[in-house]
């Protein structure tokens, strides 16, 4: 806040103490309760402020639209909502009949018409709405702000605010990707990358006409239905091996496009020509071979706990139960970890009587794998052997919002609310609206 401030801020509270204090009675019994009181006057106070600088502002630029002969011909009143609530504010029509040219000044060069919305505005309620169903994003910034939403506004400003995201993010993401192409002069790179990628499934719903044809009762309008479908959605983590912090991307896109995101998000961290990435993921077909093409000087770790299921899944299908499976599983991964995988492999293969099917499935699994499943050499290496990191962004990034109790989405909605989610998580929150206000 600037410093210039400084006086009024103090005059102002001086003036409000002064009145607090000669009506509220019982001051020592209800101090745990006067920030309320006090936040209830700001916000007051704040509206007033802000309706009388619109005031302001509106009659400036109707003074200056005047200069060329224009003249008020009529005025309406419009409802302009900013953070504090609706304040009612006068546009005028200006006309001049001789060159029959007309302003609206409000309009054309404030941006205020009937039902406008302020940018801060925007942003709270798109920050309630990417974390809670739109009713109770509005139920909860009534509780913060004072004053009562529609939900469907909430609906509408975040998905805006999403698309408006996408876009931007999209375009952040090209800018890092030609970083990628400076000399390792100017631009070494870190060491080691880690970059990890898995899927969640979210529930989607689109329209289609009922089979049984017809019209509906209330009105003629063909009967529809709604298709209800499991989506894969992908998420992408990526950050140097030595630090915490993580960049995040993801879409219920293919693994080539949301591999290319994670990739210009890698470059945003670091990722030069000589780094060497460790990529994590479980055994999706084609999530390796992809991101193996993606990343240059790429080593390939198969997510450990997702072999160990198939390996439990092996020994219950060949009737082992209780301890018997497990000692079984164990001692399969302690040969595994140590780099017997040929020999596993070759035990699968020559197994015969129950279960033999998916011991020879294990085996062709773990030849595709074969390369990437040397555990302790990899922890001997201080590398992570687990793909622990993505699924837990899975829970709090798109499950989180897109997965809540009696969520069906659109299927092209799914991918900005997902980014707007995204940015919030690479602390882009901030940036993103300064470019929505400078705009």
């Amino acid at each position: 806040m600037r410093e210039s401030y400084a006086d009024a801020i103090t005059d102002a509270s001086d003036v409000l103490i002064q009145v607090i204090l000669a009506n509220e009675e019982d001051m020592p019994g209800r101090i745990r309760l006067l920030d309320g009181l006090i936040r209830d006057l700001l916000r007051e106070i704040g509206r007033l402020a802000f309706a009388a600088l619109v005031l302001d502002a509106v009659g400036q630029v109707t003074t200056e639209a005047k200069a060329p002969g224009m003249t008020p011909h009529r005025s309406r009143v419009v409802r302009f909502y900013c953070l504090f609530g609706p304040i009612e504010v006068a546009s005028p029509y200006l006309y001049n009949r001789h060159t029959r040219q007309s302003a609206r000044p409000a309009q054309d060069v404030l941006g205020i018409r009937d039902c406008t919305r302020t940018v801060t505005l925007d942003r709270a309620l798109s920050d309630f709405g990417i974390e809670e169903s739109y009713g109770q994003a509005a139920k909860r910034f009534e509780e913060h702000y004072g004053w009562s939403v529609d939900r469907g506004l909430v609906r509408r400003v975040t998905q805006v605010a999403a698309k408006e995201a996408q876009a931007w993010e999209e375009s952040r993401l090209e800018v890092e990707e030609a970083a990628f192409s400076e000399s390792l002069e100017l631009r070494p790179g870190v060491d080691q990358m880690l970059v990890e990628m898995d899927g969640c499934e979210i529930r989607t719903g689109t329209l289609s006409p009922a089979p049984e044809g017809g019209k509906t009762a209330s009105r003629d309008l063909p009967r529809s239905q709604r298709v209800e479908r499991w989506r894969d959605v992908r998420i992408g983590v990526t950050h140097p091996l030595e630090q915490d912090e993580a960049t995040y991307v993801g879409g219920m896109d293919s693994y080539e496009t949301v591999g290319r995101r994670l990739f210009c998000a890698s470059v945003s961290e670091g990722l030069s020509s000589r780094t060497e990435t460790i990529i994590i993921a479980d055994g999706a077909n084609g999530l390796m071979e992809e991101l193996m093409v993606q990343f240059p000087n790429a080593m390939f770790i198969l997510d450990r706990p997702h072999l160990v299921q198939h390996v439990h899944a092996t020994a219950e299908a060949m009737g082992r139960v209780d301890e018997v499976k497990t000692d079984w599983a164990n001692h399969l991964m302690e040969r595994i970890d140590r780099g017997d995988v040929r020999g596993v492999i070759e035990e699968m293969c020559a197994s015969r009587g129950v279960g033999h099917d998916r011991a020879r499935q294990l085996a062709g699994y773990l030849r595709r794998f074969r390369e990437c499943v040397h555990y302790d050499a990899y922890q001997a290496r201080g590398l992570p052997i687990g793909s622990g990191e993505v699924e837990s962004a899975h829970r709090w990034i798109p499950q989180k919002r897109l997965k809540i109790a009696g969520a069906c989405w659109r299927p092209d909605s799914i991918n900005p609310m997902l980014t707007l989610r995204l940015v919030r998580a690479n602390n882009c929150w901030e940036e993103l609206w300064q470019q929505k206000q400078a705009a």
